[in-house]
């Protein structure tokens, strides 16, 4: 049953980081700084050896996206493993769509053995992250009681939350509710909003 959103995982980010405090943390943003503008010159080889070195030093996004290039062998042999080792981590220090591509992961079994459990669990953690897609995802789950019992207010919670901040399909899914009252008392008039 399809219940991720976006089926793709998330890719190469260039953001700041959350990185650990102090002169580690410093130079690892420095180093994903590097990591970033190798990456944008196709230099992917150079571009994980920096991700990879900034790992080492607590920096989630370098985390993350050493792990995106070794998922998609670009500048370095394809390694699930590996690349969900990374998200692994980047996902201990913090990162939302670390999680999500290990939600991603676990649906697809790259890497890991298939989990719709872990599935939504690394979706719940994404989802409460900040991820919309993530959100948007968990509402499915629960509304379709994938991985776990499915629970209509919750998923009715998550699509609004989704709606809140902008996400169309999340929009959409929270008429549906109202339209059919799911999860929530029928409303047409709120199904309209």
């Amino acid at each position: 049953m399809e219940v991720m959103k976006n089926s793709r995982l998330s890719t190469i980010k260039g953001k700041q980081s959350r990185s650990v405090q102090g002169d580690a943390g410093h130079r690892g943003d420095r180093l994903l700084a590097q990591g970033v503008r190798r990456d944008e010159e196709g230099r992917r080889a150079e571009a994980l050896e920096s991700y990879l070195e900034a790992a080492r030093l607590g920096n989630a996004v370098a985390a993350y996206n050493a792990g995106c290039i070794i998922s998609d062998a670009r500048g370095a042999k394809r390694d699930p493993a590996a690349a969900v080792r990374l998200w692994r981590l980047a996902a201990r220090l913090g990162d939302p769509d670390a999680k999500y591509n290990l939600a991603w992961a676990y649906r697809r079994g790259f890497g890991v053995q298939r989990s719709t459990r872990r599935v939504f669990l690394w979706t719940r953690a994404a989802a409460e992250g900040g991820l919309l897609r993530g959100q948007f995802n968990l509402a499915q789950a629960y509304l379709r009681g994938t991985g776990t019992k499915q629970d209509l207010s919750k998923a009715f919670e998550w699509f609004q939350k989704g709606a809140k901040a902008g996400d169309p399909d999340a929009q959409y899914n929270l008429g549906v509710c109202w339209e059919c009252g799911e999860g929530v008392n029928r409303d047409q008039r709120m199904a309209v909003v």
